[in-house]
């Protein structure tokens, strides 16, 4: 187990579901689309666009103050909740969507709602991947967070640009025989920010170099599995990759 318990900030989430191949739905239809958008008080649509060279079609609007993403291409949908803006300028820092925990309320309200609006449909793989992120004062300190998850230790006075991914599979615990997929890379972001205030000279500019221990993990259903998820079973699996997910966060991959 990790050393100390840091408390992550979300960077995004993203939901990924596979429809069966033999389902009887035109995910490029526009009418789909919009009627398979996320409810709820604080959902907002924004904008649609089909893109033809993909084709793909996107719809894009808020929940509360965040930003969603739905994204339809022939054989997935994907739903991307992430921050309004990539940079809070009054803070120095990368936005968030708040601490892992507490987020995921308000992730699990909105994707029980979405999956009201899916229960007619069948799928046959589904994934959760999240981008998390801790502030570090520097390199140094970066790759000696990240080892405590690792099993192994970074020598940052030897060491740079270190990217360590692994899947580190499971049984599902709810779907006999059901292998769940663990993928998460670790490393150390860099940022280099520059703040130029209108009408300011030169020597004015604000520069900062903002630091962070990276976790990206995504959890998935196994390709090879026959399963088929359907209604409330989407709840429940969905349930199960975001406890799985919480555990690396937690745990590591040691």
């Amino acid at each position: 187990m990790a050393n100390k318990k840091i408390q992550w900030e979300v960077a995004s989430y993203r939901l990924t579901l596979f429809p069966k191949i033999d389902a009887n739905v035109n995910l490029l239809s526009p009418d789909f689309a919009s009627r398979i958008w996320p409810d709820g008080k604080d959902v907002k649509k924004t904008s649609e666009k089909l893109i033809d060279q993909k084709p793909q079609i996107l719809l894009e609007g808020k929940y509360e103050d965040s930003k969603l993403i739905l994204n339809l291409t022939p054989f997935r949908i994907d739903l991307n909740y992430l921050p309004k803006d990539q940079v809070n300028l009054s803070t120095f820092s990368l936005q968030s969507l708040g601490i892992f925990e507490d987020s995921l309320i308000k992730l699990q309200t909105l994707t029980k709602n979405w999956f009201n609006k899916l229960s007619t449909m069948e799928f046959s793989r589904l994934a959760f991947s999240t981008d998390l992120i801790h502030r570090v004062e520097n390199h140094e300190a970066g790759y000696n967070l990240v080892s405590t998850y690792l099993p192994f230790k970074v020598d940052p006075s030897t060491s740079t640009d270190v990217r360590y991914q692994i899947n580190k599979f499971t049984s599902s615990k709810i779907v006999d025989g059901l292998r769940i997929n663990r993928i998460s890379l670790w490393d150390v972001l860099k940022f280099d920010l520059e703040l130029s205030p209108s009408g300011l000279s030169e020597s004015a500019i604000k520069k900062e170099d903002m630091f962070y221990a990276h976790l990206n993990f995504d959890i998935n259903t196994d390709q090879s599995s026959k399963n088929v998820y359907k209604g409330k079973e989407l709840t429940t699996m969905f349930d199960e990759l975001i406890s799985e997910g919480v555990e690396i966060s937690e745990k590591g991959v040691k």
